[in-house]
Order: structure tokens, then C-alpha cells, then sequence
């Protein structure tokens, strides 16, 4: 039997029972004037006006269990990053979750009565995959600062303070500090052809998990 539903329940109950103090920022940071290069990177970024397909292998963490465990995730973008609709398999194609995604709100299409058992799981994978895809991306009004050859873009998302950071031109990290939400996403491996991060980590700081996700493979749906 697969461990996903026993893996996902844990961290669950870390990220209910555990908690961290959000990082502290500078608020001058916040207040620094928008700029044209600052516009220019924000665009870079810009959803994609047709659905993307994308197959991933994931990875999750969750040291305070000691838990390790990988599984596969078929994920549909559509246009303008309006909504997501996202399938876990687990181990022998058992599949653990069904969810549409939107920045504001979640269906639940499947879940796995493992995972059903357990207050909130949906949200929280929700949580996850609406700050990875959907929400608290740069924006062309955002304070621009560049230090250390990197290009910070400084943003709010209601009472979130998010720090993008672009290296090259591309975006490399987001973090983001509020008084419910400390997380931070790291990007790597960008593939120029396609103009997307090969791998992505996204940290929990109050869920006290991390997610590795690597990009098998992508491509555009033409209707």
C-alpha cells in the first residue's frame, strides 16, 4: 500500500501543530520607487494565454516525521493563470488527490479516503499549489532594488510582503513573510527554449516541509 496518504496526513499535523515566527523585513524595502527595469522583469514572468500541460516527479520532506517519499503529479495551467486542476499519483498509479484550483478558492474532485479523513488536507495542498502557479507573482508597480548582481522586486499580496528575486533576467526565488503564511520558492534549471524553471522547491516555514518538484515534461495545449 502506498505511504502518500500517511506521508500527506503528517504533514498536516505539522503544519497545524508546529508554527515559526515570519521573517522580519525591512519596510523601507517596500516603499523603494518602481522602475522601467523592474516592469521588464515582472512581464518576463507573465502567464501564458494558452493551457500549459506539465508532468512532474515530487519530492516531499517533512523532517519532524522523518519522512521521505516521491511520487508523480500531472498538473493543467490554464490561460492567464486563472485556475489549475492538479492529479498526485502515488506508488502503482493509486491515485491520492483531484483538485481545481483557482487563486481564491478549491474543488475537490478526488481524494483519497486516507486523506479524506484528515480537516483541511485539500487546502492545504490547495495552500501549495496556488503560491507555486496562481498567486503572488511580480508585479510592474513593484519597488524595484538590485544588490550583488540580483534584481530584487519588492510586492504586497493583501497582508503578504513578497521579495522576488531575478538573476540573469530570470526569476530565481520568491519569499514571502504575513502573519498566517512563511514560505519561500526557489527556481532552477531554466530551460531557454521553453522559458520555465526544470526544478522548483517550495519551503513551508510554519508547515516545517519542503517540496521538490522537477519538470518531466511540458507542453502547450493549442485549441
Amino acid at each position: 500500500m502506498s505511504r502518500l496518504p500517511l506521508l500527506c496526513a503528517c504533514v498536516l499535523c505539522c503544519a497545524v501543530l508546529s508554527g515559526c515566527a515570519h521573517r522580519g523585513a525591512n519596510p523601507a524595502l517596500w516603499s523603494l520607487p518602481p522602475t522601467a527595469e523592474g516592469a521588464r522583469l515582472a512581464a518576463s514572468v507573465a502567464p501564458s494565454d494558452v493551457p500549459l500541460l506539465m508532468w512532474h516527479s515530487v519530492r516531499l520532506s517533512v523532517p519532524c516525521r522523518r519522512l521521505d517519499e516521491t511520487f508523480n503529479g500531472a498538473l493543467r495551467l490554464e490561460p492567464g493563470n486563472s485556475s489549475l486542476r492538479a492529479v498526485g499519483m502515488g506508488g502503482f498509479g493509486l491515485k491520492a488527490f483531484d483538485l481545481k484550483v483557482t487563486p481564491d478558492s478549491a474543488e475537490t474532485h478526488y481524494l483519497n479516503p486516507g486523506l479524506g479523513r484528515m480537516r483541511g488536507m485539500s487546502e492545504r495542498i490547495a495552500f501549495c499549489l496556488r503560491r507555486i502557479w496562481l498567486t503572488c507573482r511580480p508585479g510592474a508597480g513593484d519597488s524595484f532594488r538590485a544588490a550583488d548582481g540580483t534584481a530584487y522586486l519588492y510586492g504586497r499580496e493583501g497582508d503578504v510582503l513578497l521579495e522576488h528575486g531575478f538573476r540573469d533576467g530570470w526569476l530565481v526565488s520568491t519569499k514571502a513573510a504575513g502573519p498566517s503564511e512563511s514560505w519561500e520558492i526557489t527556481y532552477d534549471g531554466y530551460l531557454p527554449e521553453r522559458g520555465v524553471p526544470s526544478s522548483i522547491t517550495f519551503t513551508d516555514g510554519r508547515g516545517n516541509y519542503t517540496l521538490w518538484i522537477r519538470l518531466v515534461s511540458q507542453w502547450q495545449e493549442h485549441r
